[in-house]
This record gives structure tokens, C-alpha cells and sequence, in this order.
């Protein structure tokens, strides 16, 4: 009856929104793709993050898409913290930071010093998580003194909150205690339930740490009664674990893991890994004080999975990370190299300029003071000489100029291309990882008891789900139509007929990737990917004699 119950719960949270979201997604549907419609979908970006994050992810990535299309700068910084905010809901901070920082460079250049301070705050806290605790308190101070510049009581409450948090993490229980005294007066002046719930619950867990849980219960359940009330799911399942904490600390382990079992569900609905991870291992404590250890010994397991993937994916980001900062380093030399060669050239004009001054200048001496016409006319022509060698010393600059650009342009095809087989070969690798771990799920499964094999079916579902995911599809068709611009729209001017599932298998034969990795980034099966070939193949009314691959491959430089 528990499963049920918790469902109507959620279902009566997310009324009040419901109305307000149809209404803004009606609107959409009539509206230009301009400006505006890029800033109705951040704000339905937002408007999803605390219910539904996927559909956050959706609303971003179309106002990412649709702001980079229009050159909306505003738009498209918008749009890269909105996409943060997911990235720190999975636990990847390094990527949350990466996205931040591009959202910090497009508000700087538009000098909007209030967004710029915003961002701040959210650096802050990718720090925080990732343990830079002095990288997280400079951001966060950088936050604050904008902040109180401009007099703006909510971000000021929001940092206070923030920092109070890193001081208790940091052991500086006073400075963290007086950090949320004053953020929370704050939250009360502005009339801000959210940030009061958090506040409360950020005090709750101050109280815990402080061995006072009756105190902590009480902060705890003002602050559980706002986020409800504010339908909050991304905080929900942290203030039942907290409050299970407190229960549990106190011996009273039936209603500890009735609050935790209210929590986990919730994290499941909106992937939400970091409470995943939290409730996972409170589960492991609850049952151990139970001494029901297979239980303990299997929650134990599902966080260790998690938390394994959490840091494999964190460590594959910084992998990237450092390659592109290498590739960003060798390609600044390339631009200083350049610079130097311009400088050298300007130099060398200036020479020849000077140069032909001095010589028509010497010429005209010459001329005004030899009245001998022969001695004019050998004049004239050693001044017709210099010009003529001075054009031709200018033409062949030019001719090295031109070779100049042309390389680098070859040198900027070369890595997008190698960006994309980069990114296709990552993408191969996720997939297959997320293959063998569903197979191993799978054995898994073979041998567990009926219980267990409904929590497993959930997890291969949550895989299935991860290797079905259009993002991936969508990043992968960024990275190559900035190679081949006009690929995809060749194909569906010739032929119209193309699904989507056509022109992704169009693009991955041009990659000439073999079946096995296909089928990993198409999440199908090899003998499938060899039909799709097949009708494909019809689809295009290719004779059997021709290669399929070089007539796709036509398609991206014709």
C-alpha cells in the first residue's frame, strides 16, 4: 500500500504547477523562434528542475540549441546554468563546472554583473562538492561582496546559505551557525518558503552534528512541511533521510526506515544519484541495526555500484578536460606563432614602404635637379623597377598569407574531426560499459529472490533508459555536422523518406565504424544493425554491387 500512497502524494505536489506549465507550453507552440521563445524555455527549464528533471534537460537543450542558432547570448547562458544544475543533481561536478564557466564568460560579456555574481554561487558550490573547500569559499566570497553591492537580499541570502554549510563541513560550527542565522532572516524578509526550507533543514543538520536531535527533528519538520508545500522533489528525499538519520542515531530503526523508504522512491523518479547514493547507504545502516545483513550487504552493493560510476564518470570528464586544455594550449601556440608572423609581415611592408618613400623621394631629387633627358628617362625607369619589385614583394606576402589561412583552416577541420571521433569513441566506450554492467544485472538476476529481482528490474530499466537516451544523439550530431555542416540535410533533400533512426545509421557508416560499435551507440544488437543496413540499403535504392558506405560518405563533401 506504501507504493500507492506515495504516488498520490506526488501527484497532489505537482498540482499547483500543472496549470501554470500547460499554460506556458500552449504558449510555445505559437510562438517565433526568436528571443523570446528562447527565454520561455529556460524559464520552463526551470520551472521542471525541482519536479521533473528530464524535462529540464529537454527545455535546455532546445533553448541551448535554438539561442546558439540566433547568436543570443543571454539566452545561451541561461540555458548553460539551467544544464549545470542536472549535472549536480548526477554528482558531476567537473562537468557542472565546465558548463558554469561557459554561462560566466557569456555574462561578463555582457557586463551583467548580478548574473555574473549568481554564477559565482554555483561555482562555489561545484567546488564545495568536489572538496575544494578554498576554491568554494573564494567563489562564494567573490558572490557576496557583488551581491551586497548591488543590494540584492536573496542572492546574499542564498551565498550566507552556502558558506554556512561549508563552515560546518570545515568544523567552524560558530561562523556556520551565524551564517544561517542571517541567511534566514533574510529568506523571512523576502517572504521565500524555498530558502527557508533549506535554511531550516541546513540548521536541522547543524543540530544533528551537534548530538541535539530533538532540535534537529523540529528544524527537520518545519523544513520537510515547506518542501512539500513548495514541491520540492530534488530536496524531499534528502529531508526524509535526514530526519531516518535522526531515528536511527536514537534507536528507533522501525521508523528510520519508514522515512527512508519514503525518500528513496523520490530519488528514483527524478534520477536524482547523490540522494540515490545517500539513501542507498542509509538503507545499508537501517538494515545492519536491524541485523538483517543480506539486505545491508545488498543496498551496500547498489551504493558501491553507484558510487563507482559516479567516479568513473568523473574521471573520464577530466580526461577530457585535460585533453582539451592540452589541445587549447598547442592551438594558443599556433596562435602566437601567427601573431609573431603578422608582426613580422607589418614589419617588412613597413621596410618596403619606407623603402619605395626613400626611393621616389631620391628619384624626384634626381629628376628636378638633372635636366639631362636621357638621365630622366633612366631615372624613370629604376623608379618603374622598385615599384614594379615592391608590387611583386607585396603579391608574394599575399601568396603567403593565403597559404597562412588555408592551413589553418585545414588545422581546424582536422580537430573537429578528431573532436568527433573523440566523442563517438567515448560514447562507444559508455555504452559498452552500460552493456556488460546490464548483463551482468542480468546473471544477477538469474539468482536472486523475488524481492530482489524487482529492485534489479528498476536498475536495467534505469539502464535502458541511459542507453535510449536522445542527449547522447544530440551531442553526437553537434560534434558532426560542425565537421559536415550539410550532411544530414543533403540526405533528406534526396531522399525525404529518411527517419531519424536513418540518417544516425547514415552518419555512423560514414564514420566507418565497425558493427560491434554501431550497435553500442545505437543500443540494438548487431544483427539488428546489420538489417537496418539491409533496408536502409532499399531505402536508398543502392545496387548490391555498390559500397553503402562510400555512397554515404558522398554525401559529405558533394
Amino acid at each position: 500500500m506504501k507504493k500507492p500512497f506515495l504516488l498520490f502524494l506526488l501527484l497532489a505536489l505537482a498540482m499547483p504547477l500543472c496549470a501554470q506549465v500547460e499554460a506556458l507550453e500552449q504558449q510555445l507552440k505559437d510562438m517565433p523562434r526568436d528571443t523570446q521563445r528562447v527565454n520561455l524555455l529556460n524559464r520552463l527549464a526551470r520551472l521542471h528542475y525541482n519536479t521533473a528533471p528530464e524535462r529540464t534537460r529537454y527545455f535546455s537543450g532546445r533553448a541551448l540549441t535554438l539561442a546558439d542558432s540566433i547568436h543570443y547570448t543571454r539566452g545561451l547562458a541561461e540555458a548553460y546554468k539551467n544544464e549545470s544544475l542536472l549535472f549536480r543533481l548526477k554528482g558531476e561536478n567537473a562537468r557542472e563546472l565546465e558548463t558554469l564557466l561557459r554561462a560566466l564568460q557569456l555574462f561578463q560579456s555582457l557586463n551583467d554583473s548580478l548574473s555574473i555574481a549568481q554564477t559565482y554561487t554555483d561555482m562555489g558550490a561545484a567546488h564545495h562538492q568536489e572538496g575544494d573547500f578554498k576554491a568554494a569559499r573564494d567563489q562564494y566570497m567573490k558572490a557576496l561582496d557583488m551581491q551586497r553591492a548591488f543590494h540584492n537580499k536573496e542572492g546574499i541570502a542564498l551565498t550566507l546559505r552556502k558558506i554556512g554549510v561549508l563552515e560546518m563541513d570545515m568544523e567552524n560550527y560558530a561562523q556556520g551557525l551565524e551564517a544561517f542565522d542571517l541567511a534566514l532572516k533574510l529568506e523571512r524578509e523576502n517572504h521565500n518558503p524555498e530558502g527557508i526550507a533549506n535554511l531550516l533543514n541546513n540548521l536541522g543538520v547543524a543540530y544533528y552534528e551537534k548530538g541535539d536531535y530533538a532540535k534537529a527533528l523540529q528544524y527537520y519538520d518545519s523544513s520537510l512541511t515547506l518542501f512539500r508545500e513548495t514541491n520540492n522533489m530534488n530536496r524531499l528525499p534528502a529531508a526524509y533521510h535526514n530526519q531516518a538519520r535522526v531515528y536511527l542515531a536514537q534507536g528507533n530503526v522501525e521508523r528510520s526506515l519508514q522515512l527512508a523508504s519514503l525518500g528513496l522512491p523520490i530519488a528514483e523518479q527524478t534520477d536524482n544519484r547523490m540522494a540515490l547514493l545517500e539513501s542507498y547507504q542509509l538503507h545499508t545502516d537501517i538494515y545492519a541495526a536491524r541485523q538483517d545483513y543480506k539486505k545491508a550487504f545488498d543496498y551496500l552493493q547498489r551504493s558501491e555500484v553507484l558510487k563507482d560510476s559516479l567516479v568513473g564518470a568523473r574521471s573520464r570528464i577530466r580526461y577530457a578536460q585535460l585533453k582539451t586544455l592540452i589541445e587549447t594550449e598547442r592551438k594558443e601556440q599556433e596562435i602566437d606563432f601567427l601573431k609573431q608572423e603578422r608582426a613580422w609581415t607589418l614589419f617588412r611592408q613597413k621596410i618596403t614602404y619606407a623603402g619605395l618613400a626613400l626611393a621616389l623621394f631620391v628619384g624626384g631629387i634626381v629628376i628636378y635637379y638633372q635636366r639631362n633627358t636621357i638621365r630622366t628617362k633612366k631615372e624613370l625607369l629604376k623608379k618603374n623597377d622598385q615599384v614594379h619589385a615592391a608590387r611583386q614583394a607585396l603579391l608574394t606576402l599575399e601568396l603567403e598569407n593565403k597559404k597562412l589561412q588555408e592551413g589553418q583552416l585545414q588545422r581546424d577541420l582536422e580537430f573537429r574531426h578528431k573532436e568527433l571521433l573523440t566523442y563517438t569513441l567515448n560514447l562507444v566506450q559508455k555504452n559498452t560499459i552500460m552493456e556488460n554492467l546490464r548483463e551482468g544485472i542480468h546473471e544477477l538476476l538469474s539468482t536472486s529472490d523475488k524481492n530482489s529481482k524487482a529492485k534489479i528490474s528498476k536498475l536495467i530499466k534505469v539502464i535502458d533508459y541511459s542507453l535510449e537516451m536522445e542527449k547522447d544523439w544530440d551531442e553526437f550530431k553537434m560534434y558532426f555536422e560542425k565537421v559536415h555542416s550539410s550532411f544530414f540535410e543533403r540526405l533528406k533533400q534526396q531522399y525525404p523518406d529518411l527517419s531519424q533512426s536513418d540518417l544516425k545509421l547514415c552518419s555512423l557508416i560514414s564514420l566507418n565504424l565497425s558493427m560491434k560499435e554501431m550497435a553500442e551507440l545505437m543500443g540494438i544488437s548487431p544483427e539488428s544493425v546489420k538489417m537496418a543496413r539491409h533496408r536502409l540499403r532499399k531505402k536508398l535504392n543502392i545496387p548490391t554491387e555498390e559500397n553503402l558506405a562510400d555512397f554515404v560518405a558522398s554525401f559529405k563533401n558533394s
